[in-house]
């Protein structure tokens, strides 16, 4: 009995649960007022002279009187700021640029980057990476700080780590801070969202995004790289990998 009243509240709790599901549905503009609801049936904005910047099922930027506004599909006001300009819009991350600080903010609303005479250098749902001098930072969506070197530079942000080049070391550091590599008078030679593969003398390598070496084997020649295969061959037959598909992240 206790087994069936258990089961019978999970599954009444179902349709609540979707239904609190919000996203935005309507933007629209009616006598000069910028109106906005959400599938709730909720109107979360309603302001004269706004000007609808961008908008996804989740949120919306938006700029009245040369105020920056950043209102989230429940209508929490994750940002507000006068003369803010938003510089890139990603699904979990907004880049701004306010006076000459570089900021960026999650949908939580947390600022996750506030610095003076930053520049933004690639932004995606997962994480961001900027330049403030010769100083390159990767900063992850929670706002913890996974990379700082002088003099690197960025060889690609993906949704999983940040490939760098520093002097004469090419590396990857992963967004939960793990350095999956770092190798010296090495060349990339292909990676995607979770592998990397390199060559470093005769030897040619592959890391996932995990740290993990799915490959060290001298006298070894790419072939191609996908989402799903790393294809090699080793004097002159071809061999296969197979790669995992991999869930978005979690950190």
């Amino acid at each position: 009995m206790k087994r069936l009243l258990l089961l019978f509240f999970l599954l009444s709790t179902i349709p609540f649960a979707n239904a609190e599901r919000c996203e935005i549905q309507e933007v629209s503009t009616q006598n000069s007022r910028l109106i906005v609801t959400n599938n709730l049936g909720q109107q979360i904005v309603d302001v004269f002279g706004g000007k609808d910047l961008h908008h996804t099922r989740k949120y919306i930027a938006y700029e009245a009187t040369n105020v920056l506004s950043i209102t989230t599909c429940e209508g929490k006001k994750i940002y507000r700021r006068w003369g803010a300009r938003p510089i890139e819009f990603r699904r979990g991350l907004i880049a701004i640029r306010s006076e000459n600080n570089l900021q960026v903010i999650n949908l939580q609303g947390k600022m996750i980057v506030n610095d003076w005479g930053a520049k933004l250098i690639k932004l995606n749902s997962f994480a961001v990476a900027y330049l403030r001098g010769n100083d390159l930072f990767v900063i992850n969506r929670r706002g913890t700080h996974v990379f700082d070197s002088w003099g690197a530079k960025l060889k690609a942000l993906t949704h999983f780590f940040a490939l760098y080049e520093n002097n004469n070391y090419i590396g990857a550091i992963n967004f939960n801070g793990i350095k999956i590599f770092e190798e010296f008078n090495a060349q990339l030679l292909d990676s995607n969202n979770t592998t990397i593969v390199i060559k470093r003398g005769q030897n040619l390598k592959a890391f996932n995004h995990k740290g993990k070496k799915l490959l060290d084997v001298y006298g070894g020649e790419l072939i191609s790289l996908t989402s799903r295969k790393l294809i090699y061959s080793k004097y002159g037959e071809r061999r296969i990998i197979s790669l995992p598909r991999q869930r978005r992240p979690r950190f």
